[in-house]
């Protein structure tokens, strides 16, 4: 429980590091750049911790942690970075909160897990809390605006989320070990998201933005606080403690991010927008413990 807690701090000083950056540059600078470094930083960590260069794992481990790292790392988290930019970090962390919630939905309406009342009711709360957080006008110079795209970018990198945590909690669930499951995930996510950008760009000229220092050494923050830490810090929750619980736990990020962003951007945060995230995080905390057997069932 206290990595799980710890998760929720890591993320919060990484989402305001990564919105700096991406200010800087680009979202996509950002994805790119902070994934290669957090592969070679977890990659000599695995040296040095196992003794190994490479994951020993089945070709099944591998296709579950890959397709994690592809999902929640690639495709979610350049989402996450580019509503970061448009929305802002603590209202994109809020609507990451709601990962849970469509976990719990998926198993109710795709399984035909029964959901009773009490965790209806929770969903309920959970979206309601965060309706009255994303409806709030904003004043005209706050440092970020809601807008439809914004927030269409922030519930993909959510649902992103979601399942890549499903993913990998298929794997840890049989033992597997947690810092061979982060360097899985890294290279899924590393190597499709580079793929990707030889194939749009056809040069290397995204290779420049490893000559620029000062945006280096904050990837290089946030990438030791973020992607290495962080999602270390979520495989050692959930693989030691039920996930309800962890991601509970690893979903209080917005409530630490409201006085980061008001630091980092002087965001002004209303009584409104405390009070929907603290409802919205309890209907989240109201869906647990939730059953993640039939969904490995299937």
């Amino acid at each position: 429980m206290l990595a799980a807690l710890g998760t929720s701090v890591l993320w919060s000083f990484s989402s305001v590091l990564f919105t700096i950056g991406g200010k800087a540059k680009s979202p996509a600078a950002v994805n790119r750049t902070r994934i290669l470094v957090a592969l070679v930083i977890i990659s000599l960590l695995h040296l040095a911790v196992l003794g190994s260069i490479l994951p020993r794992a089945s070709p099944s481990e591998w296709g579950y942690l890959v397709l994690s790292g592809v999902i929640g790392l690639a495709i979610g988290d350049a989402l996450l970075f580019a509503a970061f930019i448009r929305i802002g970090p603590r209202l994109s962390m809020l609507i990451m909160a709601l990962a849970p919630v469509v976990t719990t939905s998926v198993a109710w309406v795709i399984f035909d897990e029964k959901l009773p009342y009490l965790k209806v009711l929770s969903i309920v709360v959970a979206l309601g809390g965060t309706a009255w957080v994303i409806l709030e006008r904003r004043r005209a110079n706050d440092a970020f605006k809601t807008d439809a795209t914004g927030l269409l970018l922030g519930f993909g990198g959510m649902m992103g989320q979601a399942v890549g945590l499903l993913l990998s909690k298929v794997v840890l669930d049989d033992g597997f070990d947690t810092l061979s499951a982060t360097y899985i995930r890294m290279i899924g996510g590393a190597l499709s998201l580079w793929i990707f950008t030889f194939i749009i760009s056809k040069n290397l000229e995204p290779f420049k933005d490893f000559t620029q220092w000062k945006f280096m050494c904050l990837i290089l923050v946030a990438s030791i606080v973020g992607p290495v830490l962080g999602i270390w810090s979520s495989m050692v929750a959930i693989a030691y403690a039920p996930l309800g619980i962890a991601s509970t736990l690893m979903s209080l990020a917005p409530i630490l991010t409201i006085p980061l962003a008001y630091f980092a951007f002087k965001e002004r945060v209303s009584w409104r927008a405390v009070l929907g995230t603290v409802v919205a995080l309890i209907g989240v905390a109201g869906l647990f413990p939730v059953s993640y057997t039939h969904l490995r069932a299937h």
